[in-house]
């Protein structure tokens, strides 16, 4: 089953919202979290 763009981007939010105040991602710093989380088959750098 193919990831979603929503599904990235939830994702995305509640890791940023998890390390608030702690420290500071840059947008390479997510791509690359969530194409580990969700895998390289259902997340690339395009979706991100």
């Amino acid at each position: 089953m193919a990831v979603t763009p929503e599904e990235v981007a939830d994702a995305m939010f509640e890791m940023v919202k998890e390390y608030q105040g702690r420290k500071k991602f840059k947008a390479s710093d997510l791509t690359k979290a969530m194409i580990q989380k969700f895998g390289e088959a259902e997340c690339d750098k395009k979706l991100c």
